[in-house]
């Protein structure tokens, strides 16, 4: 016992007894030491409990607490008598109890600061373990958490092992968001083993065509084995089309099978040579289906003077059964129907909380959301001069993002030019922010900025450019967000992203339901992305769309020859700006020159760069 005093273990149960007694009030953010490795590590040791017990809503555990207190408590008492212990037992005669507190330390406890119990709601007897431990070297910046879950005899462990540097400040103040992400990426890997466990009950027993038998078995064990791969393959199809019908696609996918599979038998499915497709990469992360990626038709039934305005509806992500500001003597009760075009998705609340960010953070961003749909001119240009250049608005990046998803979503259903040229504006700002990480939000704001420059919400009448502006306006954020989403994220096989969209864009564009204004939206985000875009893209397929405009100005009404017009205006200039910077191959000149002689001069051909 006197050994372990000197060595630092019952002082370093006491110090974290300290600290654990010291810490902050509640709310505020847990600042330490960061060069003192002992209060570092019992710091993130606090803030991944709180984590655990507010955001998860376990009950904490206290058996292995109260046990290390009892040994550190006698461990105390005893120290005062160690010197007449160590007179009567030297060394020698006290190494089993060295020993055994030592094996204690080593196999039991191990780092052990929460052990936590999830009780089922729908089986209160069904227990979920968790058990959190945490280990640093000395002078040492890796930081190491170990989760394992216990449940029903079955155990599971994982480990995350990263740099103090990722959630820690400068100041010492504790990052919470980030620390939340590992640790929800950490703990969600455990959830899948819980997943669709109890979800849904399958009748068994329906005579079905015997399976065959692939291997020597007992009658009874043969038939055991049949109706448990039975009712897996019901629970798997049943996964499967649920996936299928969330990211509505028309027919089930390999990648729904594997992530049935992963749900259910913890396994993956690698994708083999006779489902490949042309095309495909097996080693993309993430598949993202842009097939519904167009906004749904606007429900008639919803008034269209229904009066949203957005900017309260972000902060709580929350969409209200009746707007903040309504006229007087109208009914403005939003139908059911129309609900579903204006939900905000829960993930967006991933980062961090509105009630967590301090409060000068949360005046600011209220005072900055309500900036930049102010009809105050200068106001507004404050607002988003502050957006682009402040540089601590990262944690509350996901309130910007809820706040433009609704304030695009309610104003597309009002047509709202102004509002929606507000939000175009905000999140254009934000995007021009170096110190915002922006481009991780790409696969939530493509569907909104892509109905903003395509969808065919807007009357576009002679004589008014206003809904042009604001498709080009959504085609040049669309474009720099794809491009800048591509540089950062090819290293995490997300690249795949930018090549699905051009394609989608391409099957708009060459639609025969399609609009001229929508058309234009397609053309203005193509041009955005680059020469090899309009090479492989837009060269190809510009004949057959200039048959059709052709054809409109001919026989359409005055309202469609003004949009021919002003789209062949667009294919000019987008024409000579590629002729001017991209290098052409003579068949790629000739190309040209035959097909598009009228939007191009003689002179433009001539000088047109040779490829080296």
């Amino acid at each position: 016992l006197k050994y372990l005093t000197l060595n630092g273990n019952v002082l370093d149960c006491f110090e974290l007894l300290a600290v654990r007694m010291s810490k902050n009030k509640k709310g505020d953010i847990p600042k330490t030491e960061k060069w003192d490795g002992n209060a570092t590590r019992y710091a993130i040791d606090d803030a991944i409990r709180k984590i655990v017990i507010e955001k998860f809503g376990y009950s904490e555990d206290h058996r292995v607490v109260d046990c290390r207190l009892l040994l550190a408590t006698l461990a105390v008492v005893l120290a005062l008598f160690a010197c007449v212990w160590d007179w009567f037992y030297p060394f020698p005669l006290s190494r089993d109890v060295l020993i055994y507190c030592s094996l204690y330390t080593w196999f039991i406890e191990r780092g052990i600061f929460l052990v936590a119990v999830d009780k089922s709601s729908d089986n209160p007897k069904k227990k979920v373990l968790w058990i959190f431990s945490s280990s640093m070297k000395r002078f040492d910046h890796k930081y190491t958490l170990e989760i394992k879950c216990k449940s029903a005899g079955v155990s599971n462990h994982g480990k995350l092992t990263k740099s103090v540097a990722s959630w820690i400040y400068e100041d010492g103040q504790i990052s919470l968001p980030h620390l939340l992400d590992d640790v929800l990426k950490l703990h969600n890997s455990f959830k899948i083993m819980q997943e669709e466990q109890d979800v849904v009950e399958i009748d068994c027993s329906t005579g079905d065509e015997d399976l065959p038998k692939y291997i020597s078995l007992s009658e009874e064990g043969s038939r055991f084995l049949e109706e448990r791969a039975r009712c897996d393959f019901k629970r798997m199809m049943l996964i499967a089309k649920k996936l299928k019908r969330l990211c509505r696609k028309e027919k089930i996918q390999w990648k729904d099978c594997s992530v049935a599979v992963e749900k259910i038998f913890l396994l993956k499915i690698t994708k083999s040579a006779c489902t490949t497709q042309p095309g495909d990469n097996g080693t993309m992360k993430k598949k993202y289906v842009l097939e519904s990626i167009l906004n749904e038709s606007i429900d008639r039934k919803i008034q269209e003077g229904t009066c949203l305005n957005a900017h309260w509806l972000g902060i709580e992500g929350k969409q209200p059964l009746l707007p903040e500001n309504r006229s007087q003597g109208r009914s403005y009760v939003v139908a059911e129907e129309g609900m579903s075009n204006i939900e905000t998705e829960e993930l967006l609340h991933q980062d961090m909380n509105f009630d967590q960010l301090t409060e000068e953070t949360r005046e600011l961003v209220l005072e900055l959301l309500d900036g930049c749909v102010s009809k105050d001119e200068t106001k507004r240009f404050e607002a988003l001069r502050m957006i682009q250049t402040h540089v601590g608005l990262q944690p509350a990046l996901s309130f910007f993002v809820i706040f433009y998803l609704e304030g695009i979503n309610c104003n597309l259903l009002c047509k709202d030019l102004r509002h929606i040229t507000c939000m175009l504006q905000m999140l254009n700002a934000l995007l021009l922010n170096p110190a915002i990480r922006l481009w991780k939000y790409t696969p939530k704001l493509l569907p909104s900025l892509l109905s903003c420059a395509v969808n065919m919400i807007f009357d576009v009448k002679c004589g008014d450019d206003r809904a042009w502006l604001v498709r080009e306006r959504a085609a040049d954020i669309l474009g720099d967000l794809l491009n800048y989403f591509e540089r950062m994220a090819v290293d995490d096989g997300e690249d795949e992203l930018k090549i699905k969209f051009i394609r989608h864009l391409t099957a708009i564009w060459n639609d025969e339901q399609t609009t001229i204004p929508s058309a234009y939206g397609v053309l203005c985000i193509l041009r955005k992305l680059g020469n090899l875009v309009i090479t492989s893209t837009v060269i190809p397929n510009l004949r057959k769309f200039d048959l059709k405009l052709s054809h409109l100005l001919q026989h359409g009404n005055e309202d469609e020859q003004y949009q021919v017009n002003f789209v062949r205006k667009f294919i000019k200039d987008m024409l000579k700006n590629y002729v001017q910077s991209a290098l052409l191959t003579d068949d790629d000149k000739r190309n040209l020159e035959k097909h598009f002689k009228h939007y191009l001069d003689s002179a433009q051909l001539k000088n047109i760069p040779d490829q080296k």
